[in-house]
């Protein structure tokens, strides 16, 4: 079973099944919400564990003091304003 799904991964999706499960969470996560449509996958990672209030309320970015949503900030800055 687990030859046949990381074949099918390859074969029909032309993925990795690390990559797929990584966009099955992202997909899980947060659905079809527009509101984080512009952001990449690796973005997206970063946020899987925070509530949407979390998300949506502006963050200061230690080593800049700059004021972010998430939807602007880089993943960088989402890693220093998340990973503390």
């Amino acid at each position: 079973m687990h030859g046949e799904w990381e074949n099918w991964c390859q074969c029909k999706l032309g993925m990795t099944p690390r990559h797929v499960k990584r966009f099955i969470r992202i997909y899980d996560r947060f659905g079809n919400q527009t509101s984080m449509s512009g952001l990449g996958v690796a973005a997206l990672e970063q946020l899987i564990d925070f509530t949407e209030e979390q998300r949506n309320q502006p963050h200061t970015i230690p080593s800049t003091g700059a004021t972010k949503t998430v939807d602007e900030m880089t993943v960088r800055e989402l890693r220093e304003v998340f990973c503390k």
